[in-house]
């Protein structure tokens, strides 16, 4: 991507295949949200629930 021109120099790109992990790990509990809801109609809804999560995790 880097060579391509598509990532600007100063990003580093890391691949390993535990970083998906880290990722999955942090986004359990809004997919354990919006299952439920079974996905969200608007974008305005997703935007809310989202930065609620968000929020609950900053207090914690």
């Amino acid at each position: 991507m880097k060579v391509e021109g598509l990532l600007p120099e100063e990003i580093t790109l890391k691949s390993s295949r535990y970083l998906k992990n880290r990722i999955d790990r942090n986004h359990r509990n809004v997919k354990s949200r919006v299952d439920v809801m079974l996905g969200f109609k608007r974008f305005r809804d997703s935007t809310v629930t989202i930065s609620g999560i968000e929020l609950m995790h900053r207090i914690r």
